[in-house]
């Protein structure tokens, strides 16, 4: 199953899950790792607001690429009503994680 969640801008390339931060806001977050849970393997997507230049809104273009990436679950710690509501239209779950969860490795580990 794939699962995404927003996340900090990394300071360097990417090789894993390990250092990767989770934003603490959905809709304002730099970008997002789309994860498949049976593989580990992964992806970083910048958030679209920014190639489109909006500061409200997003939430419709996140979940449209969401949707064309086959993510079926969303982890958050905070989500906007709009953001909310396209992910629940295109059938994605959003799972609510808690403040005291720090990278992407121990959000997929509570999910588990």
């Amino acid at each position: 199953m794939k699962v995404a969640l927003p996340i900090i801008r990394p300071k360097e390339e990417v090789k894993s899950l390990e250092n990767l931060r989770v934003s603490s806001h959905f809709g304002k977050a730099w970008g997002f790792v789309i994860v498949d849970t049976d593989t580990l393997e992964f992806k970083i997507k910048e958030n679209p607001r920014f190639a489109l230049k909006i500061d409200h809104g997003a939430g419709k273009y996140i979940a449209q690429m969401f949707e064309e990436e086959n993510v079926k679950k969303v982890l958050v710690k905070e989500i906007g009503e709009g953001a909310y509501a396209h992910l629940k239209l295109k059938g994605i779950e959003v799972v609510l994680l808690d403040n005291s969860v720090k990278t992407v490795k121990e959000a997929l580990e509570k999910i588990k």
